[in-house]
């Protein structure tokens, strides 16, 4: 399945190159995310910080559905055994339905932020990001979401520096339940 989605990722990525061309379209982002607040002697631009509150506030919306919600208990047992979720009388599509709905909104949200963070947008602006998110799947698993992608996180982030991916690896492990 993960090499079928790679194929059409790269499917699309080549139809929308040749449809409207690979040359990068540059927008202006609203003047409210390119407004600066100073902290201090610090100067952030509001993109700089809302983008990871709105993140953060996300995650947390996220792990309350998945752990405090009839839905997210659902959601964790089709993820553990699909067929004796059915056997129980839970609409199994219905709640795949919903995860598929989950995630495309989020993608489309992160695409949101992508852009406005960095103003131009082309046809393979999230090669990188998808092909990194490709193999932390392929190596880490996807089935368990405190076992897969997230623990191989830090390795496929661009090397900044040693603590910043050190806390990121941190942030992870504190966010993540340990398994049970």
């Amino acid at each position: 399945m993960l090499i079928t989605a790679i194929g059409v990722s790269f499917f699309l990525e080549n139809l929308f190159n040749v449809l409207f061309g690979g040359s990068s379209r540059f927008f202006s982002a609203p003047d409210f995310f390119n407004q600066t607040r100073a902290f201090g002697s610090v100067i952030i631009t509001n993109v700089a910080w809302i983008v990871p509150l709105i993140t953060v506030l996300l995650l947390l919306a996220i792990l309350w559905l998945l752990y405090r919600t009839r839905y997210g208990m659902a959601i964790r047992a089709v993820a553990f055994d699909v067929n004796t979720v059915r056997l129980m009388g839970i609409d199994a599509n219905r709640i795949i339905s919903l995860v598929f709905a989950l995630g495309s909104s989020l993608a489309a949200l992160g695409g949101v932020f992508y852009s406005i963070s960095y103003p131009t947008i082309d046809p393979l602006m999230g090669v990188l990001i998808g092909l990194k998110a490709f193999a932390a799947a392929v190596l880490g698993g996807s089935q368990r979401h405190r076992r897969g992608a997230g623990r191989l996180y830090p390795r496929f982030l661009p090397k900044w520096s040693r603590w910043r991916s050190s806390l990121n690896w941190a942030a992870i492990k504190m966010l993540s339940p340990s398994c049970s």
